[in-house]
């Protein structure tokens, strides 16, 4: 079970990086717009870097083997990893589609 919380963390991780990175080069003439990319570029890295430390955490630190710990890790990391991912699917339609940023 500490191999699917620890792939959760990673594509959780992975998708943030990727939207951050997006938010953060979005071109936009409009300062709210502006706004609104930069404060989704650093909820994104806060996302990203708590990914990296649970990644680091399941990796290196003493296993928890406690079934109810684990259970609920596993809950809690799928909701963000799973938020993580439509973000970056919704950045990559756009992308794809040749859609000009507005």
């Amino acid at each position: 079970m500490t191999s699917i919380l620890l792939a959760l963390y990673i594509l959780a991780l992975c998708g943030s990086a990727v939207n951050a990175a997006y938010f953060v080069a979005l071109p936009s003439q409009s300062r709210s717009r502006r706004i609104g990319a930069l404060v989704l570029a650093l909820a994104n890295t806060g996302t990203a870097l708590h990914s990296a430390r649970g990644a680091l955490i399941t990796l290196f630190a003493p296993l928890q083997t406690e079934s109810a710990y684990l259970a609920t890790a596993i809950l809690a990391q799928s909701v963000v990893a799973l938020g993580s991912l439509a973000v970056t699917v919704l950045i990559l339609r756009r992308a794809l589609s040749g859609q000009a940023n507005p």
